[in-house]
């Protein structure tokens, strides 16, 4: 908090300008003046991580209260790839991010993060790889469909809480889906590629798929579309369907009737 406090008084010793020493600018000079985003805070040492943003070129930084300001990456052009998903490690040893990324229906390569995870697991002696299982809501909600629809060798069970199963069929697919119609289906068909729906040829592993049919962020209709189609092919699917219900419960009973539900059912497919 001390490093924090310092950067706001610092911030508020700086002179004022006055209109005599103001200097002309460009709508350029604005749009590429650096700025910070992405500020998180390690769980220990007090330290702090940031993406600098400068003309195009982003990189990681981190400093502290004892530690000057340093940079982790040096890169030195606008090569148009984008630093996100900062994770500090527990200690704070370490800190993790995602680079250059097409994540969702322009190429699911954030589902690397997940079978990394998932293989890290299975290489320890103290997990039993047979009873691996994943859950996640919305957007987890995905990466869990994508990753029982991809790799039901590595995950023995999901559960679902209203993901998206095929990016064609979100409400909001028009607007990405841009350009000529060869265009357009060239990117329904790379969305489709990065969709669970895809991949359920090689999907084995049981399945709870949790949704509220008033859901107006993820189309309700994802959940019955993957559901009846995993069936087709003889896997175990589970659904608790919520009447009413929008995106986020707004019922407290309904939650906790969900997330019983999920343990529950891995109690049922995980358990020796």
């Amino acid at each position: 908090m001390s490093f924090a406090a310092s950067l706001l008084i610092a911030s508020l010793a700086t002179p004022a300008l006055h209109a005599h020493d103001a200097k002309p600018f460009t709508l350029q000079q604005v749009l590429s003046a650096p700025f910070a985003r992405s500020l998180t805070a390690a769980p220990a040492g007090n330290l702090f991580a940031w993406v600098e943003d400068a003309e195009g070129r982003h990189n990681l930084w981190i400093a502290g209260p004892n530690q000057p300001a340093r940079a982790l990456t040096h890169n030195t052009a606008d090569d148009a790839q984008n630093i996100a998903q900062l994770v500090w490690s527990p200690d704070a040893a370490a800190i993790a991010y995602s680079y250059g990324a097409e994540p969702g229906a322009d190429g699911a390569t954030e589902y690397n993060d997940v079978l990394a995870a998932a293989n890290y697991l299975h290489a320890r002696s103290d997990v039993d790889p047979k009873r691996i299982g994943i859950w996640g809501g919305s957007y987890g909600g995905y990466l869990t469909a994508l990753a029982l629809a991809r790799n039901s060798d590595l995950f023995a069970a999901g559960v679902d809480f209203h993901g998206v199963h095929d990016w064609n069929l979100e409400d909001n697919a028009s607007d990405w889906k841009q350009g000529s119609n060869a265009e357009k289906d060239t990117l329904a068909a790379r969305a489709r590629a990065s969709s669970p729906i895809a991949a359920i040829d090689h999907g084995r592993s049981p399945v709870l798929f949790i949704h509220g049919d008033n859901d107006p962020e993820i189309a309700y209709a994802q959940t019955p579309v993957l559901a009846d189609a995993l069936r087709a092919r003889n896997v175990h699917v589970e659904e608790l369907i919520f009447p009413d219900e929008l995106h986020n419960f707004l019922l407290h009973r309904d939650w906790l009737a969900a997330y019983q539900a999920a343990a529950a059912f891995f109690e049922k497919t995980l358990k020796p």
